[in-house]
């Protein structure tokens, strides 16, 4: 299919959900469905750019955005937690050779490593976004191409000092490259979500290992305490003997937020080493 007969489909296919399918989705499990096709022709273009062969989807939805998803790869596992969304993908895409769907959980699917894929694509549901960020991190997948609450983007490429950085732009910025793709406004969703969405191409750049187990309970301590200084904030996480750790590696002296990735990074493996972290 070319962009033009993509966007027909869509728009059919959105009729027959709407008016005949007449399906209640729910907002406990952040269900909005992708109804503009320049979404969806981006998402293709995307996958197209990286060359991959294999996609994960995680939330299949109606298969909506499956159907973009299969037009740009060889074959596509699409994930969809909710029987009777599976149920409607499955009327709806019942032509495509190329996708399977699987009702399933697609958080744990991820976090197995189960699924032959070279990208994990999601229009993410908003309550699972860190979740499925950290999961992308610890696993063996080299991309993913979701949908992010844009205010959740900014954080994933906050600069260091800046009101955005977190714990997860410090995850992130160590083992991943972020490309902001586009922002799309909650009209190009179906309900609409109260916030904006923006497409986020991530990469991976160094693997996950047992070594850093420990890292996320780590960051957490620290930037629950992001504006008191280092050495106060290591104080309070791991007592008065954690400042002999960090002398002549880090300036104890900066607040937590002014820290770069790196020196969280090394502050981590020293800490593993001799706290038995």
């Amino acid at each position: 299919m070319n962009e033009a007969e993509l966007c027909l489909w869509l728009r059919r296919n959105l009729k027959y959900v709407r008016n005949k399918l007449k399906l209640a989705l729910s907002k406990d499990l952040s269900q909005h469905l992708m109804v503009w096709c320049d979404l969806g022709i981006t998402f293709k273009k995307i996958l197209d750019s990286i060359r991959v062969k294999y996609a994960f989807e995680l939330g299949t939805g109606t298969g909506f955005l499956t159907k973009f998803i299969a037009t740009a790869v060889k074959h596509v596992v699409s994930a969809e937690i909710d029987p009777k969304l599976l149920y409607a993908a499955y009327k709806i895409l019942s032509d495509e050779y190329n996708v399977s769907l699987v009702l399933g959980d697609g958080i744990k699917l991820i976090e197995s490593d189960s699924v032959r894929a070279d990208v994990i694509v999601s229009n993410t549901p908003f309550h699972l976004t860190s979740q499925l960020i950290v999961s992308f991190i610890k696993s063996k997948y080299p991309y993913a191409l979701i949908t992010l609450q844009r205010e959740v983007a900014e954080r994933l490429t906050a600069s260091v000092g800046s009101v955005n950085y977190s714990r997860l732009s410090v995850l992130t910025n160590l083992f991943l490259e972020v490309k902001k793709v586009k922002t799309y406004p909650p009209q190009a969703f179906y309900p609409r979500p109260e916030v904006s969405a923006t497409l986020v191409l991530l990469k991976r750049k160094s693997y996950w290992s047992n070594t850093y187990e420990n890292l996320e309970s780590f960051l957490a301590c620290l930037f629950s305490q992001r504006r008191r200084k280092l050495r106060r904030a290591l104080i309070q996480c791991f007592g008065k003997d954690s400042l002999d750790i960090v002398k002549g590696l880090v300036n104890d002296e900066l607040r937590v937020f002014k820290l770069n990735p790196e020196d969280f990074l090394n502050l981590y493996l020293k800490f593993k080493d001799l706290m038995n972290m």
